[in-house]
């Protein structure tokens, strides 16, 4: 339950951070609640359980991926790496991701950034996501298709 005590702190032990308008946007429009907790289409039973995940991530997830370090643990894949970076994304998660992306040895590597995006760019830019998808990914790995 330490996660859960760091996260109450979570500001204070950050610099400043603000998300992208689009991931504020999407938040306050799906009215989720903290956590997600209360989004509409989640009856009582699974609203419950959204928190249990939440409680098991906390306790039994991330302290086994504490020691998990992608630059040293991860330094070669068998298979083409892209990742997609919102620039409005916390600079620590960026700077590590920038770091193993350079370190990684794998047939071909590409970061994509999205200068109004944070943690979410999926869901935060859409259209240039798919196009990505669709004009670059599937042609790279499916030839032909």
């Amino acid at each position: 339950m330490a996660y859960v005590f760091v996260m109450g702190y979570y500001e204070a032990l950050t610099p400043p951070y603000t998300p992208s308008a689009k991931y504020l946007q999407l938040g306050r429009g799906a009215n989720l609640g903290p956590w997600g907790v209360l989004a509409q289409e989640y009856n009582l039973v699974e609203k419950v359980n959204v928190m249990r995940g939440f409680m098991d991530e906390a306790s039994l997830m991330y302290p086994q991926l504490q020691g998990l370090d992608f630059r040293r643990d991860v330094p070669r894949l068998d298979v083409p790496v892209y990742i997609f970076d919102g620039e409005a994304e916390l600079t620590a998660r960026r700077d590590l991701a920038w770091e193993w992306l350079d370190l990684l040895d794998a047939p071909s590597k590409q970061m994509f950034t999205f200068e109004d995006a944070s943690h979410t760019v999926a869901m935060e830019q859409v259209d240039a996501f798919h196009q990505i998808l669709v004009e670059t990914i599937l042609p790279e790995t499916y030839p032909g298709r």
